[in-house]
This record gives structure tokens, sequence and C-alpha cells, in this order.
């Protein structure tokens, strides 16, 4: 077993485990993006794969929805190590948040940014996409309405180029917002039609459905280049 870093209490971590113990990993928030990351308790809450910069090896993005970030308790954060021949390295890993450069919005108070995550092939290109949920978003002065962010993969990694931002009272995403609704409190992606592009699952359990409060529901978007 190879431990990285201290355990600190009600840190959370991530362990990535081989088939057999000698080959685990442990991951904690001071391993990666060379320790400079936010303060979180709940790293680990979410976790996603998916080759994120094309290299043929599987790259590992993990959730930390309650990391204090700029000031703003449980604003959020998600790191990503990258996967080598050797396996999952700290060197090159990363952390994202919702301040981070060229991201929309900004990390604000309770909104658990990566308290869901989910990664697909959205746009039909080389790379893996990241699904992020930030089921806590506060949107057009509705708290917890909650939102989705979405990261493509590159040659170099996920980027912010082009990422998106999906809630509802916006554009492609059907229904106007409302208070509660948390928005991305789940999140699933794979090929549900037979073209070249994954498709994402956002779930939204709280949302007033059919009249009935908390029904809650699900949309899904299809994958397009």
């Amino acid at each position: 077993m190879v431990a990285l870093g201290s355990t600190l209490a009600g840190a959370g971590a991530a362990l990535a485990i081989g088939l057999v113990a000698d080959d685990a990993q442990l991951w904690q928030a001071a391993d990666l993006a060379g320790g400079t990351g936010p303060t979180g308790v709940q790293l680990g809450l979410a976790v996603a794969t998916g080759d994120f910069d094309g290299d043929g090896e599987v790259d590992l993005a993990i959730g930390d929805p309650e990391a204090e970030v700029g000031g703003q308790a449980r604003a959020g954060a998600v790191y990503v190590a990258y996967g080598s021949p050797n396996g999952l390295g700290a060197p090159g890993s990363e952390v994202w948040t919702q301040d981070s450069t060229g991201l929309q919005n900004l990390a604000e108070l309770d909104d658990e940014f990566g308290f869901a995550l989910a990664s697909g092939n959205f746009n039909g290109d080389a790379y893996d996409d990241l699904a992020i949920g930030i089921p806590g978003e506060t949107i057009n002065g509705n708290a917890s309405a909650g939102a989705v962010a979405i990261l493509f993969g590159s040659a170099s990694g996920l980027s912010d180029a082009g990422n998106d931002f999906l809630h509802y009272d916006r554009g492609l995403v059907s229904g106007v917002t409302a208070p509660g609704d948390r928005y991305g409190h789940a999140l699933a992606a794979g090929r549900f039609n037979d073209d070249a592009y994954a498709d994402l699952a956002i779930g939204v359990p709280q949302r007033t459905a059919s009249g009935v409060s908390n029904g809650g529901n699900v949309q899904v978007f299809f994958g397009t280049d």
C-alpha cells in the first residue's frame, strides 16, 4: 500500500486500488496540485474517470464539494490526477474551482461544485470531457437552484476553452429555475443513442414535477459536435 501525505480527520481521500493491495494509492488534497488546492472535508464524495488528454491512459477526477474557495465555505473544487504507464501521478495534477480562469460564474457560499461528476466524449473529438454538478448554485436569485459545468478535454488535458454552464432559465435547458431544485445533484454519461457522441443525464431530485413537491426529474442532453 502506498500512502501519500498525512491523514487528516474528516479531510476525505480517494483510494485507487489495483488487483493487489500492494499497488493501492491513497490520494488526499495535500498530494494533488502541489498541495496548493483549497481546504475541504469531503474529497472523494464523487469520482469519475476518462482520458481527458487523449494519451490512452485513464485519468481520475475527484470531487471535493465542501472545499473552501476564496473564503467561501462549501464552494467546492475538483482535482484531476492524470494517468501514466505507471499509474496516476501527482505531477501535472490540477485543481478546478469556479474561480479558475475562464470558467463561467464564481465560487460562492454553498455552491458544492464537484458534488457529482460524469465523464464522456460529448463532442466526438479525441478527448473525454467532464461534467461537474453544482447543485447548491444560486441562479437568478434562486438558492440551490443548481447548475452543471462542462469542461472539454484537449491534448493538454481539461481546458476552460468553450466550457459550458447548464441550468434552468438558459436557452437550451427546458424549464424555469426555482429555489431548491438542486439541478446537477446526480450525473451519468453514456451513449443513449447509436451515434458517436456521449450523452448526459442530469438529476434534479427536488424539482416540483407534475404538481408533486420534490417529485424530481431527469434531463437528458444528447452529445453533438
